[in-house]
């Protein structure tokens, strides 16, 4: 997921590293009279060169073929990435969509080889890690949902709740086919019931986050 690795880009600016103090902008004087260990040209400069990837890589190909909007969906990511995204993006439209374990459990099981958080490292190989994925997701976006201005939903709501997808066509400002909500390709229905011992340790380590989204 580049977004995993681009985000972790900027964790050496914070206020209280010393990266952010080697920036050109703190430069006094001329260069050839001072010792310098390091310099980088800026928060400013990184953010444009951050802005230039996702123009490039998401906005241009939208506006060539007549869009003018244009989105991302990623499973994987945390509200703390939301952070970046929201850094870069001040005026984007997030919505955190959380969809209960036990279905989202039967999809990791439909998979043939090992589900990455990451590559190369962070490999999500058993229930029992992709439970614990799945807690660290939906604690983020219960945390940071409201600093973010984020939209939370349940994905069993967008698709049978009209006042669901309602909030949410409101919330992205564009109009909603419930048609399309309606139409579920890939479906895991069929992929068989999650083993009794992954439902037992989702109800016994997720029962706290489940009654707070309301499972």
């Amino acid at each position: 997921v580049p977004i995993h690795r681009m985000s972790q880009m900027i964790e050496p600016f914070a206020s209280a590293d010393l990266h952010s103090h080697n920036d050109i902008d703190h430069l006094e004087g001329e260069p050839s009279e001072s010792w310098i260990a390091n310099l980088n040209p800026g928060l400013s400069a990184l953010r444009r060169a951050h802005l230039a990837w996702f123009e490039s890589l998401f906005a241009a190909p939208a506006r060539q073929r007549g869009h003018a909007r244009w989105g991302c969906k990623w499973v994987r990511l945390t509200a703390y990435h939301a952070h970046y995204l929201r850094w870069l993006y001040p005026e984007a439209k997030l919505v955190f969509l959380v969809r209960h374990p036990l279905d989202a459990l039967r999809s990791y099981f439909g998979q043939r080889d090992v589900w990455y958080f990451a590559l190369p490292d962070l490999g999500i190989r058993s229930p029992h890690d992709f439970l614990g994925h799945w807690q660290h997701l939906a604690r983020s976006f219960l945390s940071e949902a409201a600093s973010l201005g984020a939209l939370l939903l349940r994905y069993e709501d967008v698709l049978r709740d009209p006042d669901a997808s309602k909030r949410l066509a409101d919330h992205l400002e564009c109009g909603i086919d419930p048609a399309v909500l309606g139409n579920r390709v890939g479906s895991t229905a069929a992929r068989g019931r999650v083993p009794l011992s992954g439902r037992l340790e989702a109800r016994i380590r997720l029962s706290g986050l489940l009654g707070r989204l309301g499972y």
